[in-house]
């Protein structure tokens, strides 16, 4: 929990109401922020990531296989490909990205810094 967070949690409803309409980021000059019904990119990532992640686990078990089929030698490089992996698929979970942050209300955030 961010110290924003902490501190809001003794805020005035005052406070509370006048921050619903602050977005997290200032927009573009000509650009209004949009609370209610936002822009998101997120058909475009899912779209995008798909195909990127299908062309790199083909890739991935293709190296697997030629390294424990064809010439049956591990080295420390395997695991960090691995590892790699699978903290790819970790954050490919993560779609929050996907909207522009003057479009997000300053209390709804996930992450504050």
């Amino acid at each position: 929990m961010s110290s924003l967070s902490k501190d809001l949690t003794n805020a005035p409803p005052e406070v509370l109401a006048m921050l619903a309409f602050v977005p997290a980021l200032p927009p573009p000059s000509d650009i209004t922020p949009n609370f209610i019904d936002p822009y998101t990119r997120a058909p475009i990532q899912v779209a995008v990531t798909s195909i990127m992640l299908a062309l790199a686990v083909l890739f991935f078990l293709n190296r697997v296989y030629v390294k424990l089929c064809l010439t049956k030698k591990l080295y420390w490089d395997d695991a960090t490909i691995v590892l790699a992996m699978v903290s790819i698929l970790c954050a490919l979970c993560d779609t929050s990205v996907t909207l522009l942050a003057w479009n997000r209300c300053l209390l709804r955030c996930k992450y504050l810094v």
